[in-house]
This record gives structure tokens, sequence and C-alpha cells, in this order.
């Protein structure tokens, strides 16, 4: 009797198991992103309890990978996507913070009219002192 062909199921368990080391590595950078953490490919594959060789040999892995790196490497730590600033709270603060330099300006303008006054003031009391 010839032995049983076997490697139908042998690579349907095999396309499972990858399916199932890629559905934890993405789950493992949505967490990562969720709590504010970098997402590199050494804390993905210890998150996901994946290998980096498998993390670098997947593009679309890799590549989602290397894109949030790069997202994340002007701080430290990220800030977890639901608490970024929408586009309308930073223009609302764009807007604010002009408001204040132009009300500083105005201010400093202002100090500087009064101080050039009190300077002449003073210079006309030591002139008149002075004789």
């Amino acid at each position: 009797m010839p032995p049983a062909d076997n490697s139908a199921h042998l690579q349907a368990a095999a396309a499972r198991r990858h399916q199932d080391a890629v559905d934890r590595a993405t789950t493992a950078i949505r967490q990562l992103d969720a709590e504010g953490k970098a997402i590199t490919f050494r804390s993905v594959a210890a998150t996901g309890g994946v290998s980096r060789a498998f993390l670098y040999g997947n593009e679309q892995l890799k590549s989602t990978i290397r894109n949030l790196r790069q997202q994340g490497t002007t701080t430290t730590t990220r800030v977890p996507t639901r608490e970024r600033a929408s586009d309308a709270s930073k223009d609302a603060r764009i807007r604010h913070l002009q408001e204040e330099v132009h009300r500083l300006r105005d201010r400093n303008a202002n100090l500087e009219q009064q101080n050039a006054v009190l300077l002449g003031r003073l210079r006309s009391n030591r002139s008149a002192s002075a004789t």
C-alpha cells in the first residue's frame, strides 16, 4: 500500500500558521500604536510572538513598520492615534497663537513708546538739574 499523500494538509497547515503569524504581528502593531510605544521590528516581534526574520520577509508588514517607525522618529514617545490632535484643533490652536503674537507685538510697541517717553523725561530732568 503506497503512503498517503498528506501534502495538501501540510500546505493548508503552513498557510494557517503563516496567516496566524501575520495576524499576531498586525495586532502587535495596533497595540503598540494604541499604547504610544515605539514601533520597531524588535518591539513588534516581541509583542506579537513572531521572529524579526518573519517581519523582514513579509513586505507588507515590513513597509508598515518602517512607515510607522519613521513617524515616531521625531519624538522619543509616540502619541497614541486616538489622542492625536485633529486638523480643526490644530487650526484653532494656530489662530489662537497668532492672535497672542499680535497682542504681544502691540503691547511691546506700546511699552517701547512709554520707555522712549520716560527716557526723554529722564534726560530732560538730568539736563535741567545739571544747569
